[in-house]
């Protein structure tokens, strides 16, 4: 858990047994890398009827009206979970949530751990995806000092190899020795290599970009820096049909949510509140298995 009087840098820490769910995917040397590097790469986390499934909705999501044009993905599209059951699925019900869970502290009595946001993107040709970066506010909309601070699953829908169009993450990133990057790219969030080199190097020296096949998930805590691995110059993949991947958010029921609506084109935020109190609606629990 988060509270006021953990500072910066430190929001990361192991909770007592007794707060995480006490059975699950992770074995303990899973439940350790993650507590001590910020991250792990779980193999087929994803059931592969499952992932068939997902594979399979792909292409409508991409073509929904929701799908948000950006130059730094093929595809960039929100709240995915609730047009298609597969992905609802795989964000509120599968072996990928009961992981969260084994991650996230909760209290008895709340509504457990939360999807709190998603995200579905593909690399493709020219693509970068972001650069290095901790997800903004409109990515995680709740504060740093905030019941937390959460787990981001990233879900391989695709095989990716050394040829890219995967993520890079920094391991140990979250802690205070990387304050400074945080603070950098403060309402620039992709830009740290335009903003300051060297902090951007810092971070490049200890990168490491996972080879994983599709259904392989990576699970990281909110403040680890990642990017989006661009495609090398003259592969196959390159040239391909691309690589697509989803983002699923969690975070306890206690944190505080800053919920983002769009009304006539305007973005306007609402006023916080406790996921316990917000709608299950818009931010459902997460079904483990009895």
């Amino acid at each position: 858990m988060v509270s006021e009087t953990v500072s910066p840098g430190s929001e990361l820490t192991r909770p007592p047994p007794s707060k995480l769910a006490s059975s699950g995917p992770l074995t303990q040397s899973q439940i350790d890398h993650f507590f001590d590097q910020g991250y792990v790469v779980v193999p087929s986390l994803v059931p592969p009827e499952l992932l068939r499934r997902l594979q399979g909705a792909c292409p409508a999501v991409e073509a929904a009206q929701l799908s948000v044009p950006v130059s730094l993905y093929k595809n960039l599209s929100f709240r995915v979970w609730r047009s298609h059951k597969a992905f609802e699925e795989v964000a509120v019900s599968s072996p990928v949530a009961a992981a969260a869970a084994q991650l996230t502290a909760t209290n008895p009595g709340s509504r457990g751990v939360i999807v709190l946001q998603d995200a579905y993107f593909r690399l493709q040709g020219e693509n970068k995806g972001c650069g290095f970066h901790v997800d903004d506010d409109f990515f995680w909309p709740c504060p740093r000092d905030a019941p937390g601070p959460g787990v981001n699953a990233w879900i391989a829908l695709n095989d990716v190899n050394e040829d890219g169009g995967g993520l890079t993450i920094a391991p140990r990133s979250h802690l205070a020795d990387f304050l400074d990057c945080r603070e950098a790219i403060k309402g620039k969030t992709c830009m740290l290599a335009e903003i300051d080199a060297k902090k951007n190097d810092r971070l490049e020296a200890i990168g490491v970009s996972p080879c994983v096949k599709a259904g392989d998930v990576i699970l990281h805590t909110r403040w680890l820096f990642h990017r989006g691995n661009p495609f090398r110059k003259g592969s196959d993949a390159k040239g391909g049909h691309g690589i697509a991947r989803y983002s699923v958010r969690y975070m306890p029921a206690e944190a505080i949510v800053k919920e983002i609506r769009f009304v006539n084109g305007k973005m306007e935020w609402l006023d916080p509140e406790e996921l316990n109190e917000a709608s299950p609606a818009d931010f459902p629990a997460i079904q483990l298995p009895t």
